[in-house]
């Protein structure tokens, strides 16, 4: 899971640095919906990497 979150970290990055520069998504409404997406996908790895585990932690005490 954590390398689910570093690549979509870095793929963030790269498609805000491509869409800054004017290579992909010339409509604006394509770039945020892609980057909703990436972020949603980004927000869920991380909760399952760092607070599901604390909940399963906790529950079995």
């Amino acid at each position: 899971m954590k390398f689910v979150l570093i690549f979509t970290v870095v793929l963030i990055f790269v498609v805000n640095l491509l869409v800054l520069l004017g290579y992909i998504f010339e409509d604006m409404l394509v770039s945020t919906l892609f980057e909703v997406f990436l972020l949603f996908f980004a927000t869920n790895a991380f909760y399952k990497l760092y607070f599901e585990n604390d909940t399963n932690t906790l529950s079995d005490s």
